[in-house]
């Protein structure tokens, strides 16, 4: 056999080899993905932002499993609505999670229908608000305190407070990120800001916790249709962070721009009601004995987003903006 023979056959074996060990690599891994820490009913978990959307649909979730879950709501309404119907193990609570007195609140309530030692085996920082869209000189001081005091400081305080029972059990931090917490877009500024912060914040906690046996995950969802995206409410506000501008700002943009950034923001309409992906990540997380570290949800976030996150910006930044009219002074200033 010639030597060229010989190293055609060896370069054939290797990539067999490779593409076997690549192979086994994934099946084992599926396997793992799939195992279970079991003994659901002697679990605590406890879920914020359960009005609506995702964290109540959640809730709902873990009650069925038989996990003991406390769920915070903002309203009344909330509270009432999630307590019909649900086991003897549910409890919903009232919860603004920018309020120190309610946070504490919780954790009183916590410690008190848990057994001694017990702990909570999971916390699910799920509430969050959108903030407003629009352009970013329209935006003050406040409606960027506004978002983080919610998505980020809320993520935070939270966890300061379980981490104690966290602890005791040896559990797991949920904290609900966003695609748009890996690539910013231009149309909501605060709310990506805020959701870098949790990516940030998660990261650094899980290394700081990981000697602790206490586990943190992050959930990246796309765009899909909750409440957070009421389209009437978010257009009237678009129009009224606009007329607060000042006369000057308003001129530079004019309303031909500002007429196309609200038709964009219209596509919003289009997102996923595929709800129940993003909580099948959140149980997955909850409950899987080797979860993953980040769950990235939804066909834009892995077919659009993901690989914007790792293209050239100028690239990624020609595809975001591809679809937006400049604002009428820069269109002048270009024809002087």
């Amino acid at each position: 056999m010639s030597i060229q023979m010989e190293d055609c056959l060896l370069s054939y074996k290797t990539a067999l080899m490779a593409v076997g060990a690549a192979a086994a690599y994934y099946i084992i891994r599926w396997f793992l993905w799939q195992l279970t820490v079991g003994d659901y009913d002697r679990k605590y978990v406890f879920v914020t932002g359960c009005d609506s959307g995702f964290g109540k649909l959640l809730a709902k979730r873990l009650d069925s499993l038989g996990f003991h879950v406390f769920a915070g709501c903002l309203t009344e309404k909330g509270v009432t609505d999630l307590q019909t119907g649900s086991s003897g193990r549910f409890k919903a609570i009232l919860l603004d999670v920018t309020k120190s007195e309610d946070i504490a609140m919780a954790v009183k309530i916590v410690k008190e229908n848990i057994p001694p030692g017990t702990g909570l085996w999971s916390l699910v920082n799920n509430a969050g608000i959108s903030g407003p869209l629009g352009f970013p000189d329209c935006f003050t001081r406040k409606h960027y305190e506004q978002v983080l005091d919610v998505n980020m400081y809320g993520v935070i305080d939270m966890t300061n407070a379980f981490l104690p029972l966290l602890r005791e059990a040896n559990g797991r931090i949920i904290n609900v990120a966003s695609v748009l917490g890996r690539i910013s877009i231009r149309t909501c500024i605060p709310y990506t800001i805020s959701k870098h912060a949790v990516e940030a914040y998660s990261d650094g906690l899980r290394r700081s916790l990981r000697s602790q046996k206490v586990s943190v995950h992050i959930l990246e969802p796309g765009l899909f249709k909750t409440e957070l995206f009421n389209l009437d409410l978010i257009m009237k506000n678009i129009y009224k962070d606009f007329d607060a501008a000042p006369a000057e700002t308003q001129e530079y943009y004019g309303r031909k721009c500002l007429k196309d950034f609200t038709w964009v923001v219209k596509l919003m309409g289009f997102a996923s009601s595929q709800f129940h992906k993003v909580v099948n990540s959140h149980v997955h997380a909850i409950t899987a004995k080797y979860p993953k570290y980040r769950y990235l949800v939804g066909y834009d976030a892995h077919c659009y987003f993901w690989p914007l996150m790792y293209l050239p910006e100028w690239i990624s930044d020609f595809c975001l903006d591809i679809e937006f009219v400049p604002p009428a002074g820069a269109q002048k200033k270009k024809n002087n």
